[in-house]
């Protein structure tokens, strides 16, 4: 694979809003949340990935039986081969690319923080940056058949056994935050919610806990009307302290229609105006 690899068009993929985002990344992806605190001041340690689509936000997940663009079909079924008869499950052909440089995503596509869900499986490589520019593995641009590299790489490679593929190229499917690190490629197999790259500091606020506890269904229509309305707060019964803070940070003085204010919302309305003191 090629940078370029990096934004071929999603096949099954939902935009969702950042309250979706939010809600599925808390639920289903406790593994790389851990993993991502654990780099905090670190320089963007995440996993990345470029996407021909624009949105703050999307769900998807990697098709299986992926057709390389530029390597060789021959040459991604015998890696994958051996990949698999050494017990990786993550491989080209089922998975989709990342890597932990923000730019070379950036360069050639939407750049989107990659958040697999728990139980998603990942291969890389500590000695190959791009396997498919590394060893110039490409089809040959007149005759569509495998490149002179590729014929010798798939001859070099046919008679090993997976685990002798494996050490002599140096593939893991362990130690993900070094995997990142190395800014190598890096195959993952999950379903995934992907976050735009523009949105970093909203990634960063996540890592920290400092956002609001993620929308439910129930409260993103509720959060819509009093968006709409603030005044609607006034009908809604047992607002979540989501639905109660966009009320009062438009006008404290709703504060005394709302049933059980939380203490996060008491601080912000009297913050904003001490005299709802009345009220609480």
């Amino acid at each position: 694979m090629r940078l370029t690899e990096f934004i071929r068009p999603i096949t099954s993929g939902k935009r969702i809003s950042m309250h979706e985002a939010h809600a599925l990344i808390m639920q289903n992806c406790n593994e790389i949340l851990n993993l991502y605190r654990k780099n905090a001041g670190r320089f963007d340690p995440f996993l990345f990935r470029g996407v021909r689509l624009e949105s703050d936000a999307f769900i998807s997940e990697p098709i299986n039986f992926r057709q390389p663009q530029d390597t060789p079909n021959k040459v991604q079924t015998i890696i994958d081969s051996k990949l698999a008869a050494a017990g990786f499950k993550a491989l080209r052909s089922n998975s989709i690319f990342c890597t932990g440089n923000k730019y070379n995503a950036k360069f050639f596509g939407s750049s989107y923080v990659i958040f697999p869900f728990d139980g998603f499986a990942f291969t890389w490589s500590e000695e190959i940056f791009d396997l498919t520019t590394d060893y110039d593995l490409f089809n040959d641009k007149d005759s569509k058949k495998p490149n002179e590299n590729s014929v010798a790489f798939v001859n070099t490679i046919n008679d090993m056994s997976g685990p002798q593929f494996v050490e002599r190229y140096g593939f893991k499917n362990t130690d993900l935050q070094q995997a990142i690190l190395s800014e190598h490629e890096i195959y993952v197999r999950g379903k995934y919610v992907a976050v735009n790259s523009d949105h970093i500091s909203w990634v960063t606020d996540l890592l920290d806990n400092r956002l609001d506890p993620p929308f439910t269904v129930k409260d993103e229509d509720e959060s819509l009307k009093v968006t709409h309305d603030p005044y609607r707060i006034r009908y809604i019964d047992n607002p979540s302290e989501q639905v109660q803070l966009l009320a009062v940070k438009t006008d404290p003085q709703l504060i005394q229609y709302i049933q059980n204010p939380t203490e996060k919302v008491k601080k912000l309305a009297l913050k904003k105006d001490p005299t709802v003191q009345d009220y609480l």
